[in-house]
């Protein structure tokens, strides 16, 4: 056996194993988010790679969990955005058991004041967030005024990671509010939609000007959990 080539060949192969590693230590966090990067961030990455070419119906926008959905509504016209809450309340009045006349005028009005509603000024909101209050339950507000589309994402698990979702990623980092860089999730200044618990912010999680609240117009500024805040 000739020794100095098998050397070789073994020297080679040595080399192509530690340029295997180093590439795919270099690429590791680019595959999947590290624990210190908020699933907002990594959902504004996504969208901002689809340039333009974003869902536009009711159907397709709540296939995506809901940080994703938050970050897409953001680059939406208002036009599109308007058209997504008439199919949204659309749907609800045409599934949902029980609702009083009053509650179906409600929202019937509602859908012919879009997209005027979504820019109204504070006064307007705050006078929609009365009626709101005087009409529905808060778990009902939550589900027909402060989500758009399903409360789950409707899209199959493996259908949305061949789109780069990071579904299970977001899953963990969500679930971890004691993180300093966590997404903020309600509306500490606006109205409260945690479930059995109050908004807070404590400056342990990142804001954004929009996304929380009635018709998505407040800001997420807050974490659920805690006592009621001072005011």
């Amino acid at each position: 056996m000739n020794v100095r080539r098998l050397l070789k060949g073994l020297g080679l192969l040595a080399g192509l194993a530690a340029l295997s590693a180093g590439i795919s230590a270099a690429s590791w966090p680019d595959d999947r988010p590290s624990a210190d990067r908020p699933m907002c961030e990594v959902a504004r990455e996504w969208v901002i790679s689809r340039e333009g070419n974003l869902p536009t119906t009711l159907a397709q926008f709540e296939r995506y969990p809901m940080t994703y959905r938050k970050a897409i509504y953001n680059e939406l016209s208002l036009e599109v955005r308007a058209q997504l809450w008439q199919a949204h309340i659309a749907h609800i009045l045409d599934t949902k058991a029980g609702l009083s006349s009053g509650q179906e005028s409600l929202l019937r009005s509602a859908a012919s004041q879009l997209p005027e509603i979504l820019k109204a000024d504070d006064a307007t909101m705050s006078s929609w967030d009365i009626n709101i209050a005087e009409h529905f339950s808060r778990s009902d507000a939550r589900e027909i005024f402060g989500t758009l589309g399903a409360m789950n994402a409707t899209g199959e698990l493996e259908s949305l990671r061949a789109e780069g979702i990071q579904v299970d990623a977001e899953s963990a980092f969500e679930a971890a509010g004691s993180l300093a860089n966590a997404t903020c999730e309600c509306s500490a200044s606006g109205t409260n939609y945690c479930w059995f618990t109050y908004c807070n912010y404590n400056g342990a999680c990142e804001p954004a000007p929009s996304g929380c609240g009635n018709w998505w117009g407040q800001a997420c500024d807050g974490k659920c959990g805690g006592e009621r805040p001072v005011q």
